[in-house]
């Protein structure tokens, strides 16, 4: 009994030292491969503020989630109320865009590392690339989604999974991008682009609600897919030609610490100037 008490304690510390030597080695390579600082390096709010390359992430993120959450929370009700499926189809038929979803993004995480590694493509066009897949795409769906026949059972649940499948390639794009342009920053801008975004997360499904007055009125989803589509396509335009895939300059330690370093000496000098005056 004490022996496989002693066995048991000795494996739980022999895990913990190899969880703990792991964390420590990712840690070292996730900042290594990112080259990130290890030092604290101040937050550039002004360079942040005026950067074009994290607005066209921020408006693409915004498009995105518009468009993805207008989709999960209306899918089920559209193929209830216009395809008039019933409760028990209508679940596995909901699950299959985002199955498929979850597929798709192994191929385009695959595709988007070859374009990368073999130089195929710089890192700016591939992000590119991928998140035209993935915006653009779901776009294209969504307008043929509304232009035909909602009799057509068939079609409509295939441009569903179409619509959300391929919109898995974001997360191989623009979703990344905050670490090539700023790895150093990359959970602050993570944070404000996503904090932005879920905002359009809320607001989509509200729309809906004032356009589908009747669920069975296949008119007025195709209103809500119309706007979604023009959403995804135009967000999608701005990561297209303001998208970037290099480091900026505001990423540098050096350059922030040397902005911190001027501002604290500039206030020295006034408290100085100050004092000699009183």
């Amino acid at each position: 009994m004490y022996i496989e008490k002693s066995c048991q304690t000795s494996a739980t510390v022999i895990i913990k030292k190899l969880s703990s030597l792991y964390e420590l080695q990712l840690r070292m390579y996730i900042e290594k491969s990112c080259q990130t600082s290890a030092t604290k390096v101040p937050t550039p709010w002004k360079e942040m503020a005026k950067s074009l390359p994290l607005w066209s992430i921020l408006i693409a993120h915004c498009g995105q989630n518009w468009g993805f959450w207008t989709l999960m929370t209306m899918i089920p009700t559209y193929m209830k109320g216009v395809l008039n499926f019933d409760i028990a189809a209508n679940g596995l038929l909901s699950a299959a865009p985002y199955f498929a979803l979850w597929v798709l993004s192994f191929f385009f995480s695959y595709l988007t590392d070859t374009f990368i590694n073999r130089k195929i493509f710089s890192i700016a066009v591939s992000r590119k690339i991928v998140t035209n897949i993935g915006l653009i795409g779901p776009a294209v769906s969504l307008v043929i989604l509304g232009l035909i026949d909602s009799s057509n059972k068939g079609a409509v649940i295939a441009l569903l999974i179409i619509a959300v499948g391929i919109n898995s390639a974001i997360y191989c794009g623009y979703q990344v991008n905050h670490i090539d342009i700023a790895p150093n920053h990359a959970g602050t801008l993570m944070g404000i682009t996503n904090g932005a975004a879920n905002i359009l997360s809320i607001c989509a499904p509200l729309l809906v609600q004032f356009v589908v007055t009747n669920e069975e009125d296949d008119s007025q989803w195709t209103i809500v897919w119309f706007i979604a589509a023009a959403i995804y396509a135009v967000c999608d335009l701005a990561f297209t030609f303001f998208g970037k895939g290099e480091l900026l300059y505001w990423n540098d330690p050096e350059y922030s610490n040397s902005k911190d370093g001027n501002t604290k000496k500039s206030d020295e000098k006034s408290a100085q100037e100050t004092t000699k005056g009183n």
